[in-house]
């Protein structure tokens, strides 16, 4: 790996973890399972957190033990070059194609929340250009872009919580196990939401962050407190928009937590209506997730080929790819079949190369090989 001048903080490394977490998914993440399991899907939600945190914890101690190499280095190491450029092949264009999802995401919500008469392909395009001109930089302006739009997340989420959490009905949160549940049905809404492209983006940014950290030995213990900080506020959105509208009302909502960050009102006659600071909101967690998925696809890249981090032009010829894919789905509902589906097929890989190159790890350099020389 290449020597860097500056490196990420522990705070930054924590920052682009949140960021890219909270992604615009969380708007439709409610509808979900409210027509299969209704109220159960709050239960479900903390249920995939918590798997979702045990791959955080796998995915540091992954990076925290080959902290000086990067993702491809390391693989290349423990796979060999052959194996892990298609390994690395691969995982570019699953990062381009789950960027190129919530890209058409993000561009659907813009086109009813706020841009009603702007085409969505002009939206795609405004929106990959920025992202493609913000990745054109040195490693450290990833983190200095995730640390500076880091409060324009974390407060609007947290004002959110707090203006809405006491105007909630409790009888909407129960039952706790859902108004139809079943085995089959929890499977297959858990599966739904475990395989989200933002999860994704958001667990693999530890193994890209971590070799470029000043302090790696400090990633396990900050990527913890951010699972954990972007969890309480996912959760609390969950819970309160169940609490708010009700299970019958979020079905029939294509993001219902647009429609609950409507009702946020403080009683100050300038202040009255938040809408509009909410939509800007959702727009800055949509921009911080393309960024991330855009820039984890170029680095894989540029490492693979070893292209020189001050030259790194590819971004460019990811432009293309990405708006063309996202072009593809016909509406939303298209939209959301194709996320679920290739979700399902991207997590398979996602999870299991890192956990694979962690098993190689501690056979090789770990515990058992310590043990077999004694």
């Amino acid at each position: 790996m290449q020597k860097q001048d500056i490196k990420i903080t522990t705070l930054q490394q924590a920052t682009v973890l949140i960021n890219s977490t909270i992604g615009i998914s969380v708007l439709s993440l409610p509808r979900l399972g409210a027509k299969e399991i209704g109220t159960g899907t709050m239960l479900l939600t903390l249920i995939v957190l918590i798997i979702l945190f045990l791959f955080v914890i796998l995915f540091a101690i992954l990076g925290r033990r080959h902290a000086n190499q990067t993702l491809i280095e390391y693989g290349n190491t423990l796979l060999g070059k052959p194996i892990n450029f298609i390994f690395g092949i691969l995982l570019v264009l699953q990062f381009l194609v789950l960027t190129a999802l919530i890209l058409r995401e993000f561009a659907e919500l813009m086109a009813v929340a706020l841009l009603r008469e702007t085409p969505l392909y002009v939206i795609m395009l405004i929106m990959l250009i920025t992202v493609m001109l913000s990745i054109k930089k040195e490693f450290i302006v990833f983190g200095y872009t995730h640390m500076y739009y880091f409060p324009y997340i974390l407060v609007p989420g947290i004002l959110m919580i707090m203006l809405l959490f006491p105007k909630i009905h409790y009888y909407n949160l129960l039952p706790v196990l859902g108004n139809h549940f079943s085995i089959t049905n929890m499977t297959d809404v858990a599966t739904n939401m475990l395989t989200l492209p933002f999860f994704q983006i958001g667990l693999f940014t530890i193994l890209i962050v971590i070799p470029r950290m000043k302090k790696p030995k400090k990633a396990l213990k900050s990527s913890i407190l951010a699972w954990v900080t972007a969890s309480f506020i996912i959760m609390s959105i969950i819970v309160i928009t169940f609490g708010y509208l009700g299970s019958d009302i979020i079905k029939d909502e294509v993001w219902p937590v647009l429609t609950l960050s409507k009702s946020a009102t403080i009683p100050l006659p300038p202040l009255q209506r938040l809408d509009v600071i909410f939509v800007v909101f959702w727009i800055i967690t949509g921009y911080t997730t393309i960024f991330t998925g855009y820039f984890i696809a170029n680095e894989l890249c540029c490492t693979l080929v070893n292209i020189d981090e001050k030259k790194r032009h590819v971004a460019i010829l990811f432009v293309p790819v990405v708006f063309t894919i996202a072009l593809i789905p016909k509406n939303h509902l298209i939209l959301y079949e194709w996320m679920f589906l290739i979700g399902k097929y991207s997590f398979i890989f996602t999870a299991s190369y890192p956990i694979l190159l962690l098993i190689i790890s501690l056979f090789k350099y770990g515990w058992y090989a310590r043990r077999h020389e004694q």
